[in-house]
C-alpha cells in the first residue's frame, strides 16, 4: 500500500469521500497490474433516494453498473496513473417524480509524477467528476444533500517538493477546485472556483519526522451572477492559514501520520454590500491524520480537520470540524470487511441573518461493506453487500433527514 503522508491542502478529503471509494477501489492484486478492468452490477433499496426531510421521503428498489478501466505507468523517473468509472443507477420508483430514473456519474483521475533527482519530485494531479450524491461532489461538506443533474467538480493540483540540505527542505503546492451545478438553487448558491497556495518549510527534526512551518493562501469566487435580492458575489472571500505541524512514520513506513495546528483569518470583502455583516473572520485552523498498514491486506485511517467552508445555504460560510475513520479488515482469505464512519459538527457564519447566525448541524455517515471472492483466476469475482446510513440533524428547519441503503451485487475484475 502507498505511504500515506498527506499534506495539509491534501487532506480534505475525509470518510465521505473513503465510502465512495470503497465502492469502487482496486484490491492489492489489481493495484499491482499496469492496467486493469473491472465491472460492477448491484441491486439496491433506498428509503430516501432525495434526501428529503422526514416525513416527506421517496424510497425505492433499483439496479447499479459500473464498469471501471485504470492504467499505471512507471518508466526512468516518471510514473503516471488514469482511471475512468462510469455508474449508472436506476431507480424503480423515480420515474413518477423525475424526468429521468437513471443517475449516471462519471469519474475521471489522473495523476504524474517526476524525480528531478533523490531530493527534488514534483506531483501533477487532476480529479474529474460528474455526480448527483453529495459525498462526491464535494468530499468536504459543503453539500450535505442531493443534486438533481449533471454537477460538475474539477480539481487540479501541483505540488514541488526539494531537500536543499540534509536538514532543511521546502514543499510548494497549488490547487485549483471548480464546481459548476446543474440544479438552478446549487448552482446559485455553490458554482464557484477555488484558488489554494500554500508553501512549507521543512525541518528535517528526527529520522522519521520532519516538522512543518507553513502558510496557505485562499481565495474564492462564486461565479453565478446575480439573481433577485440574492447576489452570490457577496461570499466571495480571502483566507490566509499560518500553521505548525509534523509529518512522521514509523515501523518501517506501516504508520504514517501528519498534523497541522494554527489560525486561519478569511476577508469577505464584498460583505459591505449586506447591512450588518462582518467582513473580517478568524478562527483556528486545524489537521490531524494516520494511517496504519497493521497486516497484509488491512489498514486503519483516522483523521480530525477543522476548516472554514462553503455552505449550501445562504450564509456567508460555515466552520466545521470533521472527524472520520475507515478500516479495511482481511478477515480470512477470501473474505474482507470495510467499515467507514464520519461525524461533521458545523455552525453557520452570517451575522446579518441572526436566524441562522450559530446555527448548527451534525451530520453523521457509517457504511460496511462485505467482500468475498468467489474465484480469481482468469477473472477475479467477488460477491458483495453492504449497508450505508446518512443523517443531518439540523437546527435549521426542512434540512434533517435520514437515508437508509442496502445492496447487494458481483463485481468482476481483470
Amino acid at each position: 500500500m502507498k505511504k500515506i503522508i498527506a499534506s495539509a491542502s491534501l487532506a480534505a478529503v475525509g470518510a465521505v469521500s473513503l465510502q465512495a471509494a470503497l465502492e469502487q477501489g482496486l484490491t492489492p492484486a489489481e493495484s499491482a497490474k499496469p492496467w486493469n478492468i473491472s465491472a460492477t452490477l448491484r441491486g439496491f433499496y433506498d428509503d430516501n433516494y432525495d434526501t428529503r426531510p422526514t416525513g416527506q421521503r421517496l424510497n425505492s428498489f433499483g439496479f447499479e453498473v459500473s464498469p471501471t478501466a485504470s492504467a499505471n505507468y512507471v518508466w526512468a523517473q516518471n510514473a503516471a496513473s488514469l482511471s475512468y468509472t462510469y455508474r449508472m443507477r436506476y431507480y424503480e420508483n423515480r420515474a413518477h417524480y423525475h424526468e429521468s430514473s437513471a443517475d449516471h456519474t462519471h469519474l475521471i483521475n489522473g495523476s504524474f509524477e517526476h524525480s528531478f533527482s533523490d531530493q527534488y519530485k514534483l506531483d501533477l494531479s487532476d480529479a474529474f467528476v460528474i455526480a448527483q450524491e453529495p459525498e462526491l461532489i464535494d468530499p468536504s461538506g459543503s453539500i450535505r444533500r442531493r443534486a438533481n443533474g449533471s454537477n460538475i467538480r474539477n480539481t487540479a493540483s501541483a505540488r514541488l517538493r526539494g531537500d536543499v540540505t540534509r536538514l532543511f527542505g521546502f514543499e510548494l503546492g497549488y490547487s485549483n477546485t471548480f464546481y459548476d451545478f446543474d440544479d438552478p438553487f446549487y448552482a446559485l448558491l455553490l458554482n464557484r472556483m477555488h484558488h489554494l497556495a500554500h508553501l512549507d518549510l521543512r525541518w528535517h527534526a528526527l529520522p522519521q519526522t520532519w516538522g512543518i512551518l507553513g502558510y496557505q493562501f485562499g481565495l474564492v469566487d462564486y461565479t453565478h451572477s446575480a439573481e433577485g435580492v440574492i447576489d452570490p458575489e457577496v461570499r466571495n472571500n480571502r483566507s490566509h492559514y499560518i500553521y505548525l505541524g509534523a509529518d512522521h512514520a514509523m515501523m518501517g513506513g506501516k504508520v504514517n501520520a501528519y498534523g497541522r495546528i494554527g489560525g486561519q483569518i478569511t476577508d469577505f470583502y464584498n460583505a459591505d454590500r449586506v447591512p450588518g455583516a462582518d467582513e473580517t473572520t478568524a478562527s483556528p485552523y486545524a489537521d490531524f491524520g494516520a494511517t496504519w498498514a497493521y497486516m497484509p491486506g488491512s489498514f486503519l485511517q483516522l483523521g480530525i480537520r477543522h476548516s472554514r467552508l462553503a455552505t449550501d445555504i445562504f450564509a456567508f460560510d460555515q466552520e466545521a470540524t470533521t472527524l472520520y475513520g475507515q478500516v479495511s479488515q482481511q478477515i480470512t482469505p477470501k473474505l474482507t470487511c470495510n467499515l467507514t464512519a464520519q461525524y461533521q459538527n458545523a455552525s453557520f457564519n452570517d451575522s446579518s441573518q441572526p436566524n441562522i447566525d450559530g446555527k448548527i448541524e451534525n451530520y453523521y455517515i457509517a457504511g460496511v461493506n462485505l467482500a468475498y471472492q468467489i474465484m480469481t483466476a482468469p477473472v477475479a469475482v467477488a460477491a458483495e453487500t453492504g449497508y450505508n446510513l446518512d443523517v443531518l440533524d439540523s437546527q435549521l428547519s426542512d434540512r434533517s433527514y435520514t437515508r437508509n441503503r442496502v445492496y447487494l451485487g458481483v463485481r468482476a475484475s481483470y
